[in-house]
């Protein structure tokens, strides 16, 4: 997967000192615990160096990530030969990376990825995990009942919850029958270590026969099938835990429903690409229009999947019919990518988007030019934000970029450009 240049969201680095090992993390606005190392994770490391045995680690596997601490400072302190870092944000799984290799560990993999969605069956010494509380209530107990799955025979997992979840965290664990080695409360977080189920403690898996989970995807399911409307097209719609606009859309994606619905009267739509989509309300939508390959774009592979998986209750992407055939064109597969910079030049002619706000990381001028690059001349810039940052955005605006509508919904601001081209600097 390529990887994203961090440098611009780093925001300071921190160090810490863990059993002995001298440690720096870079950190961001962008992801969890930006000001310094988190007191949950702090707690976690506490317990893990006093009750796992030194030298019982060679391999580490890390869940949710983050910019990679509880990962690396484990895979330091058990000098482990590997170390796999696994995060559902495309910018977390960058940083944890960037700090890996910062903090020069051994065999270092990192992975975008829902929990424990494409382990395909391997297995870790030590499993760590900062439980997020807000993934939703079935998604933290299917993780919990199954995190020993990822473990070797004689393997550790050890994960940290805030003590608002501690006593279901508990429940779910006993339901899973894990081998519950030491358990520990601070004043906001509880640890739990513990092994495989007793009956599976020691036993190797054959090759090639870990446990197969169902996707996360299919546990995310918070909704049943609903008909839903924006700006007058009906389309079908499941809501998803870990995502917003479960149940009803929000006053931006129904602005620019609007400004498309008034833009499209002059365009026709061919490929389009939605930027930071969420459960997929906007590309729904777009889908009701018209059969038009919509690829989608954001560093959430959890927004990802649910977007993609709403797309597919509608009609499937086809193209227009050749007017001197009849036949539908051949269309390039829809596809999906963590970041502007992941997207082909020129693939396609609406960039709908809803650009992401990071504090002290302005990228309204990167936006504008990887809107350039993505689009085709002609192509519509579709955007949405909050009052407070649509003015930024249209300042870093380049020639090109001509405005055909506004409009202002409950403290959001949506905007139509046209791409006419970049002016030739050499002119």
């Amino acid at each position: 997967m390529p990887m994203i240049d961090c440098r611009p969201y780093i925001l300071k680095t921190v160090s810490l000192r863990y059993n002995g090992a001298d440690l720096a993390f870079d950190l961001s606005h962008a992801l969890f615990s930006s000001n310094d190392v988190d007191v949950g994770s702090r707690l976690l490391l506490k317990s893990v160096v006093r009750q796992v045995p030194a030298g019982s680690v060679r391999s580490v596997l890390d869940i949710g990530s983050g910019t990679g601490v509880l990962g690396i400072a484990c895979a330091k302190s058990f000098e482990a030969d590997s170390l796999l870092l696994v995060d559902r944000d495309a910018l977390a799984v960058a940083f944890s990376l960037h700090n890996a290799r910062r903090n020069k560990c051994r065999g270092v993999a990192a992975e975008t990825a829902l929990f424990l969605d494409g382990l395909d069956g391997r297995t870790f010494d030590l499993a760590l995990c900062n439980v997020p509380a807000k993934a939703g209530t079935p998604v933290l107990d299917w993780l919990l009942r199954h995190l020993s799955t990822s473990l070797t025979p004689a393997g550790v997992a050890a994960i940290v919850v805030v003590n608002t979840i501690a006593a279901a965290a508990r429940l779910s664990l006993e339901a899973a029958g894990v081998s519950m080695k030491h358990s520990e409360e601070g004043k906001g977080h509880t640890t739990f270590l513990f092994g495989r189920p007793a009956e599976a403690a020691g036993q190797a898996l054959p090759a090639g026969q870990g446990v197969a989970l169902p996707p996360t995807i299919e546990i995310a399911r918070r909704t049943e099938l609903q008909a839903a409307v924006l700006a007058g097209k009906r389309y079908a719609f499941r809501g998803y835990y870990g995502l917003p606009e479960f149940d009803t859309a929000a006053f931006a994606t129904e602005l620019a429903a609007d400004l498309y619905d008034a833009a499209a009267a002059s365009f026709v739509l061919q490929r389009g690409l939605a930027l930071e989509p969420g459960a997929g309300r906007l590309p729904c939508y777009l889908r009701a229009r018209g059969r038009a390959p919509l690829d989608l774009c954001s560093r959430d592979a959890l927004a990802l999947a649910a977007s993609r998986a709403n797309l597919t209750l509608a009609r499937p992407a086809g193209g227009a019919p050749s007017a001197e055939t009849g036949a539908a064109a051949v269309v390039e597969p829809e596809a999906d990518y963590a970041f502007l910079e992941d997207v082909p030049a020129s693939s396609c002619n609406l960039l709908a988007a809803f650009p992401e706000v990071i504090p002290g990381a302005d990228r309204s001028e990167a936006f504008w030019q990887e809107a350039a690059r993505v689009l085709q001349p002609g192509g519509l810039v579709l955007a949405v934000l909050p009052a407070t940052f649509f003015d930024r955005l249209e300042k870093r605006k380049p020639r090109g970029f001509v405005k055909q509508r506004q409009k202002k919904r409950k403290g959001q601001v949506g905007a139509v450009w046209r791409f006419e081209g970049l002016p030739d600097v050499n002119g």
